[in-house]
This record gives C-alpha cells, sequence and structure tokens, in this order.
C-alpha cells in the first residue's frame, strides 16, 4: 500500500472496545488459539516505488527474500514449533511463509488481503494526483468513497474485520503471514485502547507482532 495517501485515512479503521472485547473472548473462550503471530509479507517493487497495490500479485524481491531468510537466521521470528500457519494466498505472502519457515503446510484466508485501489493499482502518488479521479475518490467521505473498479477503505476494512474473526476462531496457534494494511485494522481491533494511528501501527515488511490473546498483549517483532 502507498504512503501518498492522507495518513487520516487509517484513523477511522479504529472501533470501539466492545469489539475487540468480542474478538479476545472468542480467542480465549474455550478456544485452543494463545498467540497468535502477525507477519506482513517482504519487500516488493510496490513497497519500493512506493505504489498503491493490493490486489495485484506482486512477487518478492530477490532482496526481500534474501532478507527474510537472513532475519530468520539470526533467530528474529518466534519458532515454529505449536504453531499452524496461513497466508493470504498471494504470492508474496506464500513466498515469505517459505523464506522464514521453508516448505510448510499452511491454510489461505483471502479476507485478510489488502485493500483493492482499483483503477490507481500500481501507480505512485505523484503519477495520479492531478487525476480527477484520484480527487474524487480522496474527497468528502473518503473513507467510503469507492475507487473506480477498487474497493472502498470502508467495505476493506468490514472485509478484513470478518477475516480476523475467522482467524480467531481457529484452534491452534497461529502464524499468520498478511499485509501491513490488514495487521494495522487487526491491531486497531485488539488494542483500540491504546489510541494509535494507523500508520503507527503498520510494521516494516516482513516484521510484525506476536500477540498474547489471553493477557492481551503484544510484542513487536523487529529486525
Amino acid at each position: 500500500m502507498a504512503r501518498g495517501i492522507r495518513q487520516a485515512s487509517f484513523q477511522s479503521c479504529r472501533t470501539g472496545g466492545h469489539r475487540h472485547k468480542n474478538f479476545l473472548r472468542a480467542a480465549a473462550g474455550g478456544q485452543a488459539m494463545n498467540r497468535l503471530v502477525l507477519l506482513p509479507h517482504g519487500r516488493t517493487e510496490g513497497t519500493e516505488r512506493h505504489l498503491y497495490y493490493g490486489a495485484t500479485d506482486l512477487p518478492l524481491l530477490e532482496d526481500g527474500v534474501r532478507e527474510l531468510k537472513d532475519a530468520a537466521r539470526r533467530g528474529v521470528y518466534p519458532a515454529p514449533n505449536g504453531f499452524s500457519f496461513v497466508t493470504t494466498g498471494m504470492r508474496r505472502t506464500d513466498q515469505t511463509l517459505r523464506a522464514i519457515y521453508g516448505d510448510v503446510p499452511f491454510s489461505v484466508l483471502e479476507n485478510l488481503r489488502e485493500v483493492n485501489f482499483g483503477i490507481f493499482e500500481m501507480k505512485s502518488y505523484e503519477e495520479i494526483k492531478s487525476e480527477p479521479s484520484y480527487q474524487a475518490w480522496l474527497s468528502g467521505d473518503w473513507f467510503s468513497n469507492t475507487p473506480p473498479q477498487g474497493e472502498s477503505f470502508r467495505a476493506s476494512e468490514a472485509r478484513i474485520a470478518r477475516g480476523l474473526e475467522q482467524l480467531l476462531a481457529r484452534e491452534e496457534d497461529t502464524i499468520c503471514i498478511c499485509h501491513g494494511g490488514t495487521i494495522l485494522t487487526a491491531m486497531q481491533r485488539l488494542f483500540p485502547e491504546e489510541g494509535k494511528d494507523g500508520y503507527a501501527w503498520q510494521p516494516k515488511p516482513g516484521f510484525g507482532y506476536t500477540i498474547d490473546l489471553v493477557n492481551r498483549a503484544y510484542l513487536p517483532i523487529s529486525g
């Protein structure tokens, strides 16, 4: 996801405390999941060029793969023992999983994919900032506005929330390889009392959070 979009876009992703309590109650009330690890995929052409991309199925850069493997060798990531694995089925998430944990079995949750930017996919802010369709998209009720052939932030937030519920309903501790925008939405819903805006939660490519669902705590994973 490009950072050209206004930071305010993600501040409205916050939800009330009642919502995150339901999420955590689902995880702790009779379910076996105690730990959830959220990791975004590694670096891609889109991250390097600051492009809008969500639906585009970009692969990792070769340097991005090497960085992930190096971090794994240094013990940055949780050991795989006792975890199941989930990706969003995009090449960049599947490649990230293999770079860190090797050829392990995994499930796919498509609801945890990034927002679809429609006709703005693979474009930078500088390329489209003067286009009327781009300006219209981010005018007025920009959170509900839908980019041509794409998805509104409101719709993507609702979809990701459904995906988070599906994820937390799993019966084992899980490592989920997804996307930065997905993780910021999930963390805002799980920890709204922290009052952080979206970019404060958005991790760097390849690094995310280990979440203790029982004690309602989290630990950043960084290189």
